[in-house]
């Protein structure tokens, strides 16, 4: 069986927001680096790869640092962070935020304009 590292197979949530299903670790073929491939839950990327010190790495995203990829296991809404864990966890209103955190985000982005109304809301 082959060594994974650190990378589970599963769903990961980018730390923009969008849900990706890692199906397995593959080596390249010259470089002998491992790759994660992957695809998007929502079908429109096909299948992609990324190199595994890519995934695993910190990034900063609006002003903190965060992980890339975060597994859903190890996912937190943005309602329970504290400031030990903000780089465990993705920023930013995403598939797996709270729908109260999700509404805020609208009401904040619209406050004060009378023109703009919530008909519905989807995932």
């Amino acid at each position: 069986m082959e060594d994974r590292g650190t990378i589970k197979l599963g769903r990961y949530i980018h730390f923009k927001g969008k849900v990706y299903t890692v199906t397995g670790i593959a080596t390249h073929s010259e470089t002998r680096e491992k790759m994660v491939i992957y695809s998007a839950i929502d079908g429109d990327g096909g299948t992609l790869v990324s190199p595994i010190s890519m995934w695993d790495e910190i990034v900063e995203y609006q002003g903190q640092q965060v992980k890339r990829f975060t597994h859903e296991a190890e996912f937190k809404p943005v309602s329970q962070w504290t400031e030990a864990s903000s780089a465990a966890t993705p920023l930013g209103i995403h598939y797996h935020s709270l729908p109260r955190e999700k509404i805020d985000l609208f009401l904040d982005y619209f406050a004060g304009r009378s023109d703009v109304f919530a008909k519905r809301f989807e995932k």
